[in-house]
């Protein structure tokens, strides 16, 4: 969904073989706003037994709210 690569998939790659099979990793964009504060970390704690029961659980955003870097930095100018 990047206009351009962002080189991340090594970097992942790499912080889940530093990790032991069962744990848990939380892996997020650095170019991504989270809204609504508050309801994120009930979000992650109410995926947690999916993802330990071996379940991939992923987080996104729909693609009204897709914005590139120069938009995102401009609304909070």
């Amino acid at each position: 969904m990047n206009d351009f690569g962002r080189n991340s998939s090594s970097a992942v790659a790499t912080a889940c073989l530093a990790h032991e099979p069962r744990d848990l990793i939380l892996i997020l964009p650095a170019d991504h706003a989270i809204q609504v504060v508050p309801a994120f970390p009930l979000a992650i704690a109410a995926t947690a037994n999916a993802a330990e029961d071996g379940a991939i659980v992923t987080f996104g955003i729909g693609l009204p709210r897709l914005r590139n870097r120069d938009q995102l930095s401009s609304e909070f100018e």
